[in-house]
């Protein structure tokens, strides 16, 4: 029992050490980054310290430890779609469309967005210019500027950077990289 709880800790202890950092390790990454971004080794002295606090102003946050102990950000996934709660919806990345559990639920054809779930399967919506359409060619949603409108021409919610609103400002979801088909990906597959 001893020797499982030793190697409990041992195991534990490493684990929280590949996420925690200290300056000097931070400083080596830096240097690492700093060449294979096409510097010069000879000129790292005259950088290191503006370089290495910038690659860890970029990539770390100090922990409660006093400001010697980082621990690296964590990064979002391109795609991701996540509700006001911060909760993973579903995520478009490489014209597929996936659910909270990752699993397909739709893919984009040549800007076709076809659904590939159960009775629902075919063409789901297009995108056109800055208009989400239906298959028949109708207006579903317009987007201009920041507002995203229906085919009424009500406005029914506002795109700010990669976060979008209700028209009361209250966060619906937030779409890391947003673009229109992600935006899209979004109105056809998860807003209803």
């Amino acid at each position: 029992m001893k020797c499982f709880l030793f190697l409990f800790m041992l195991l534990t202890s490493a684990a929280f050490s590949q996420n925690m950092s200290n300056h000097q390790n931070i400083s080596q990454e830096a240097y690492f980054d700093y060449i294979k971004k096409g510097g010069i080794a000879s000129e790292w002295p005259r950088y290191q310290s503006q370089y290495t606090e910038e690659y860890k102003r970029n990539n770390f946050n100090p922990t409660s430890a006093g400001g010697s102990q980082y621990q690296r950000k964590t990064t979002t996934v391109a795609g991701l779609i996540t509700n006001a709660y911060g909760q993973t919806i579903g995520s478009y990345s490489n014209g597929q469309v996936l659910n909270s559990g990752y699993q397909p639920i739709g893919y984009n054809n040549n800007g076709t967005f076809m659904s590939q779930s159960g009775l629902n399967s075919g063409c789901a919506g297009y995108v056109r210019g800055n208009q989400i359409m239906n298959c028949q060619g109708g207006v579903i949603y317009s987007i201009s500027g920041s507002s995203i409108t229906n085919s009424s021409g009500y406005t029914v919610a506002y795109i700010r950077g990669s976060q979008i609103y209700s028209t009361s400002n209250q966060l619906i979801a937030t779409i890391s990289g947003a673009n229109i088909n992600s935006i899209a990906a979004y109105l056809l597959f998860f807003a209803r």
